[in-house]
Parts: structure tokens; C-alpha cells; sequence
């Protein structure tokens, strides 16, 4: 697989070549790097996504992730049909009761991308290289 390197602020996110880098903040001013995905997204098509953070909450406020997903659409036209094609998943007595369309739409994903060190393997090698682990 073909990376690309982006620095940040103590070292530098690696990730595959074609995801979609977000220009949310200057990266250089960023420690943390989150990816967004869709369930299905290889199938469907649907590019990965990555996006800079100052500080590592994950709890996103309703206005930031419009604002993320609206570079999400600026950058992949199609994005709002991932947006409108969710399925919420209707449980009742511990079962899925929609399960067959749950589980074909396309669900996002936000996740926080790991730090990599000399003994990790992260998925897609997606991840943060951190300054006293760059070679």
C-alpha cells in the first residue's frame, strides 16, 4: 500500500494515499488526527477521510461535525447521500428489528487514528508517528 505522511505537531500522520485529507486546522498546530469512515465504504465506493484535532475529546459538538462533513461533501459530491442513506438501527427487546437495512446503509464512522510504535499494526496502517518513533 502507497502512504502519504502529513506532519503534525510531534511527529506525522500516515495514511493510505487516496484517503481525502480535511483542512480543518493547520496540522502543525494539531497532536491528534481522526478518521471517518462509512460501513460498506469499499463497496459503496465511499473515500476515507481524515481530520485534524488540537486536543483529543472525541466528543464532537452537533456544529463541528456539520462543519466536518460539510468539507466531507465539498471534497466527495456524494457524501450527502452516505448522510441520508443511514439507517438508525430500531431495537426493541435487545434485537435489531431493521436489521436487514441497517445493515446495508451506510453507517459513519468517526475514530480516533492510534499512535504507531515499533510493535503495532493499525488498520490500513493509518496512524500517528510520533517524533521518538519516526525512523
Amino acid at each position: 500500500m502507497i502512504y502519504k505522511k502529513i506532519k503534525i505537531k510531534n511527529g506525522y500522520v500516515r495514511c493510505p494515499k487516496d484517503w481525502i485529507v480535511l483542512k480543518n486546522y493547520n496540522p502543525l498546530e494539531c497532536e491528534h488526527v481522526s478518521m471517518i469512515a462509512a460501513k460498506h465504504a469499499i463497496e459503496y465506493n465511499i473515500p476515507f477521510f481524515i481530520f485534524f484535532e488540537k486536543n483529543l475529546s472525541m466528543n464532537y459538538d452537533e456544529e463541528f461535525m456539520d462543519k466536518i462533513f460539510a468539507m466531507c461533501r465539498e471534497e466527495f459530491p456524494y457524501w450527502y447521500l452516505v448522510e441520508r442513506f443511514q439507517v438508525k438501527p430500531e431495537i426493541v427487546e435487545g434485537n435489531i428489528q431493521n436489521y436487514d437495512n441497517w445493515e446495508k446503509s451506510p453507517e459513519i464512522i468517526v475514530v480516533s487514528l492510534p499512535d504507531i510504535d515499533s510493535n503495532s499494526n493499525p488498520p490500513y496502517g493509518a496512524g500517528i508517528i510520533r517524533k521518538q518513533y519516526e525512523k
